[in-house]
């Protein structure tokens, strides 16, 4: 949250032989380079149906304007249902302090964290809970650059009132240290009741999505494909496709060889793949015709 600033006025002192001086536009919080992490303790300021950093009595980030509130589907902010801070005080509630929306009106898709003016961030953990359903489905959080997803992870969701932590060390690859925007949702676009707390940012790292494929001795073609696209794979690997909307539309462990993967029912577009083996991730953009 940018332009915050602190207004000292002039005051005497008896017991000073000068005044204090006036200082104007002192800002008040820290800088996204220190690594802020929001901490979110109340609803204060979520009246735009927004939890920014410097509401809910969270620090002030003064370089940049970081969002987090509701989505549908497709990315797009809803507004019904309104942005809240639960403190698990309410009577036969577990007690998982958070923010997020009860779906009174329509169930809850996801979330976004987000820059206000597409400025570029890194994600480096979060506390995530299902508090809807503690049946451990399977989320998914993608990471975007102008409105390009560079890369989706899957992880289980609670099976208790206890957070998930997702962190850079684990679940967050290198795909989340350049980002202007991070979505989270439950795979297979079901609704779901997200709740978030302890979101941990810090400064952009350029990281580049290396296209050559033959780094990891794979390869994929044909590129541009009007419908099969085929994998060389020396080994076996995880592979995942996601659309432009960061939704995963194939996600299975590959044996070594050249598996194909029918596009056919896929709509025209740019596609991201997504090789995992062993301890090395490799993405790589294709066409869909």
């Amino acid at each position: 949250m940018k332009n915050k600033y602190l207004r000292f006025s002039v005051t005497a002192l008896s017991l000073l032989s000068s005044p204090i001086i006036a200082q104007e536009n002192v800002p008040i919080g820290v800088t996204l380079a220190s690594g802020p992490t929001l901490l979110f303790s109340n609803a204060t300021g979520f009246i735009d149906n927004i939890a920014q950093d410097g509401d809910g009595g969270s620090v002030t980030i003064t370089d940049l304007d970081l969002q987090i509130y509701p989505i549908d589907k497709t990315g797009k902010k809803l507004t019904v249902d309104t942005v809240q801070y639960h403190d698990g005080k309410e009577s036969g509630w577990s007690g998982y302090p958070a923010i997020i929306t009860y779906g009174d009106a329509n169930p809850m898709y996801g979330w976004t964290i987000k820059s206000a003016d597409g400025s570029s961030f890194s994600l480096d953990s979060l506390s995530f809970l299902d508090w809807g359903n503690y049946d451990g489905a399977t989320f998914a959080i993608s990471a975007f650059e102008n409105s390009i997803s560079k890369g989706i992870v899957t992880f289980k969701g609670n099976t208790t009132g206890d957070f998930v932590r997702l962190n850079n060390t684990g679940l967050l690859t290198s795909a989340f240290k350049s980002v202007d925007e991070v979505r989270l949702y439950q795979l297979d676009g079901k609704d779901s009741y997200i709740s978030l707390n302890n979101i941990k940012v810090s400064s952009s790292v350029v990281t580049t999505v290396n296209d050559d494929l033959s780094l990891m001795n794979i390869g994929i073609y044909p590129n541009p494909t009007e419908g099969s696209l085929s994998v060389i794979l020396k080994s076996d690997a995880r592979v995942s496709i996601s659309n432009a909307l960061g939704k995963v539309i194939f996600d299975e462990f590959l044996a070594a060889g050249t598996p194909t993967i029918d596009l056919n029912n896929e709509t025209s577009g740019v596609y991201m793949l997504r090789i995992d083996i062993a301890q090395e991730t490799q993405m790589v953009k294709f066409v869909k015709k």
